[in-house]
């Protein structure tokens, strides 16, 4: 599955507090956790009024591209291109709660997840990975059960 992000509308549906900036930086690097892992490719699009040249501005943090539009393009656009140029639309996911990208995206044949699925999804898994799973709370059990038995056992080998 290959996530193409709309960026500004997944950063304003973010529940996390601080600056838009901050509230980037946080999005980014959650998405670079994610995208780390394998199991998804992500590009997140960006609309970007001040670039440098006239074309897409790529960059790469991790395993995440991130594309700055140039000027006279919107991320929506960028975002409807890229589509039209995969060659299995149906393992693109369009993540934006954008209504008409939506309706043209599935029309080309991308799924579709909303920002607050997606934003409430990656909040979650960040707050499950915080927490200590019933896995190792249970491994960290099982190796003091053990020590102990094993310290009892070689004292009355002694």
């Amino acid at each position: 599955m290959h996530y193409l992000v709309d960026g500004y509308n997944l950063l304003f549906r973010l529940t996390v507090p601080g600056t838009l900036q901050e509230k980037r930086e946080t999005c980014i690097a959650w998405l670079i956790d994610y995208a780390k892992e394998g199991s998804a490719s992500v590009t997140l699009f960006f609309d970007s009024r001040v670039t440098p040249t006239e074309e897409l501005e790529r960059s790469h943090k991790g395993d995440l591209e991130i594309v700055y539009t140039g000027p006279g393009q919107t991320a929506d656009e960028a975002i409807l291109e890229w589509i039209t140029t995969a060659t299995h639309k149906a393992n693109c996911c369009v993540v934006t709660s954008d209504n008409g990208l939506i309706r043209r995206c599935r029309s080309m044949g991308a799924q579709v997840k909303s920002c607050e699925a997606f934003s409430t999804f990656l909040e979650k898994r960040k707050a499950k990975r915080k927490a200590p799973s019933e896995k190792r709370l249970l491994l960290g059990h099982l190796c003091h059960e053990y020590s102990r038995w094993l310290k009892a056992f070689e004292e009355r080998l002694k």
